[in-house]
């Protein structure tokens, strides 16, 4: 598989990484690191700040409809709650250590 990322892993990131991915049994999760973290920062910031302004751009009523406290929240089966985006991050991180 090719790597979506043109510039190389970061030598100190694999240096860090390493020990806990072959702890983990993930042999390659050290060379696709920094992968992961800019997955999880992309995702952290559409959750955080972007979701929140298209969804007050494009639903105003619903979002003055709910509750401050669950607003830009949703829950999972589990009854945990996560900011919007963070299932998709979660996801995005499972396939990444396939």
């Amino acid at each position: 598989m090719k790597d979506p990322f043109p510039i190389p892993p970061p030598v100190w990131l694999v240096e860090k990484v390493l020990p806990y991915a072959n702890s983990l049994g993930l042999p390659t999760l050290a060379l696709h690191a920094h992968e992961v973290l800019f997955a999880f920062t992309l995702y952290t910031v559409v959750g955080s700040v972007v979701s929140p302004i298209l969804s007050r751009r494009f639903v105003p009523t619903k979002i003055q409809a709910a509750e401050p406290q669950d607003q830009g929240q949703l829950g999972c089966p589990c009854g945990v709650i996560l900011p919007v985006g963070a299932h998709q991050c979660l996801e995005l991180v499972c396939h990444l250590l396939r």
